[in-house]
């Protein structure tokens, strides 16, 4: 077996060394690429937040909600008198507000900041109303929630109704 000299062995060696840093500079340059941007833009990220107006007249609790956030959103309420006692819905003159089918009222329009909904009549029953003495009150729990407008993939806006209210839970 022929033995290389150590002049051919440093000649290869530069040869490799030699190759291989023609290569290093594309990758060095891959890897320090940079890029520069300029500008800005301000998020205000608001929220959506509602508060119930709510009364009683001759046994009917009247329900209005008001936007009191920084964006449009839509509404939904329901009532509680415990499970002796059936409480009874109607639209309070304005023909937005609709049974939803799942225990809810919703109010079919978008109520902008600073707005109010029209009214939603919630009738107490008698038996209840007898119920109440000095000594004993009238409980009948109003739940309100309220969800931001949004828009479908085309861009059309979401209509109100439980299937809005369930999208906007789970996103």
């Amino acid at each position: 077996m022929k033995r290389l000299s150590k002049k051919a062995l440093c000649l290869a060696a530069a040869g490799l060394v030699l190759a291989g840093s023609a290569s290093v500079g594309s990758a060095y340059a891959y890897f320090t690429t940079y890029t520069e941007v300029s500008g800005g833009a301000v998020f205000n990220l608001g929220q959506t937040k509602t508060e119930i107006d709510e009364r009683v007249e001759n046994g009917t609790k009247i329900v209005s909600i008001r936007n009191i956030g920084d964006y449009a959103c839509y509404v939904r309420v329901t009532a509680f008198a415990g499970s002796s006692y059936t409480l009874t819905f109607a639209d309070g003159g304005s023909g937005k507000w609709s049974n939803g089918g799942d225990g809810y009222w919703y109010y079919s329009d978008l109520v902008q900041p600073g707005e109010m909904t029209g009214t939603l009549n919630i009738k107490i029953p008698q038996e209840l109303l007898g119920d109440v003495t000095e000594d004993t009150e009238l409980n009948v729990i109003v739940v309100q929630e309220c969800a931001p407008e949004s828009y479908d993939e085309n861009g059309a806006l979401l209509p109100n109704g439980p299937a809005r209210f369930q999208k906007t839970a789970g996103n």
